[in-house]
């Protein structure tokens, strides 16, 4: 056993409203994409106009929460290395399914599909705003999002956690 390792603490009601909350996109894809419904217009309705709110807050919660596991650790090339394998691994292979599925569900789409493959499989399609319409199959747009935030979290950690930096705002804070 690893004494090294450090037990974290985790964030369970946060992680269940981010389940939730995507559990809430995932629906509002439904109705939208596929027509399904869930038992009125109304509660439809209502599920179709929170998408802006229930995103940013999902967005908002996983950052809060990434940073809560890992605010203690430093960031070096070994830690970040570690963190974007984990990350990696834990997200991509579902990822990649969905994307190579994609053309099978839908096989209209099949042209677009074949163009924009290398894009869809590096997951830097939320990078092209243009590629909106076209790339959102299945929840891979989402996906993308979740990838490019696990990216730039060791970036902005480490310019958060510059001495330099810190000092700055500990001066800012005192005045």
């Amino acid at each position: 056993m690893d004494t090294n390792r450090v037990v974290k603490h985790r964030l369970f009601l946060i992680d269940i409203l981010r389940v939730l909350c995507a559990l809430l996109i995932y629906m509002r894809h439904s109705i939208t994409m596929y027509c399904c419904t869930y038992g009125s217009p109304v509660f439809d309705g209502w599920i179709v106009d929170l998408t802006s709110p229930v995103m940013t807050c999902f967005f908002i919660l996983s950052g809060f929460s990434i940073h809560y596991q890992h605010m203690e650790e430093e960031v070096t090339s070994d830690w970040t290395r570690e963190y974007l394998k984990r990350r990696l691994i834990s997200i991509m292979p579902c990822y990649l399914l969905v994307v190579v599925i994609w053309p099978f569900a839908y096989p209209a789409q099949l042209e677009d599909w074949v163009l924009l493959l290398p894009v869809d499989l590096v997951g830097v399609q939320t990078t092209y705003h243009t590629l909106f319409g076209i790339l959102h199959n299945g929840g891979t747009w989402f996906v993308s999002c979740i990838l490019m935030g696990y990216i730039l979290y060791p970036v902005i950690k480490s310019v958060i956690s510059t001495d330099e930096w810190s000092r700055k705002v500990t001066v800012q804070r005192k005045k």
